[in-house]
C-alpha cells in the first residue's frame, strides 16, 4: 500500500467522487458520487425518494457536467416532471397537474419562471419508469445507458411494501 499512498501524496487531490449540491456530503466523503455508480435509493412511499434523487441529479449534472439516469419503480415519468417542476417553482404540484396554474397570476409567474431553470437539465436528467422490472432487467437498462453516453451515474428509486423490513 506504501508505493498507492505515495503516488497519492505526490498528486494530492480535493475531491475522490463528483461533486454533490450537499456540501456537507462533499466535505465529510471529499464527492461521495463515484463515477459510474450505482445508487439505490430505498423506503416507504412519500419519503421524499424522487425529490432527493431529482435534486442530487440536478447538481451534480450542473456541477460535473454529466448525465444522470433515474429508474423510479414507483412514479410514472409525468408525475416527477410535475414534482420537478413544481419543486423548481416552490408551488404545490397540484396547480401543474390540474393546468390551474395558469389562472394565479403569481403561480402562474413562478411556474413561467421556472422554464428556463428546468431547460438546463434537458439532455442531462433521463428518467425511466420500471415497475415490476427484475434485477436484470434494470442491470440491461443501465447498460444501454452506459453504453450510449460512456459516463453516467445512475439512482434506483426502490419502493419498500413491507412495514418491518430488516
Amino acid at each position: 500500500i506504501e508505493p498507492l499512498l505515495r503516488k497519492l501524496a505526490d498528486n494530492p487531490m480535493e475531491e475522490t467522487g463528483l461533486i454533490t449540491p450537499f456540501n456537507i456530503w462533499n466535505q465529510m466523503f471529499g464527492g461521495l458520487i463515484c463515477k459510474n455508480g450505482v445508487y439505490f435509493i430505498s423506503s416507504r412511499s412519500g419519503d421524499g425518494k424522487s425529490t432527493y434523487m431529482f435534486n442530487m441529479s440536478k447538481g451534480i449534472c450542473r456541477l460535473n457536467r454529466v448525465k444522470c439516469l433515474i429508474i423510479d419503480t414507483e412514479m410514472s415519468v409525468d408525475l416527477n416532471m410535475f414534482m420537478a417542476a413544481a419543486a423548481e417553482a416552490q408551488v404545490n404540484s397540484w396547480y401543474l397537474r390540474t393546468g390551474q396554474w395558469i389562472k394565479n397570476e403569481p403561480v402562474k409567474k413562478q411556474v413561467i419562471g421556472s422554464f428556463t431553470e428546468l431547460d438546463k437539465y434537458k439532455g442531462s436528467i433521463y428518467h425511466m419508469y420500471a415497475p415490476n422490472k427484475d434485477v436484470k432487467e434494470i442491470q440491461n437498462i443501465i447498460k444501454r445507458f452506459h453504453y450510449n453516453f460512456n459516463f453516467i451515474i445512475c439512482f434506483i428509486n426502490i419502493y419498500l411494501i413491507c412495514d418491518n423490513c430488516v
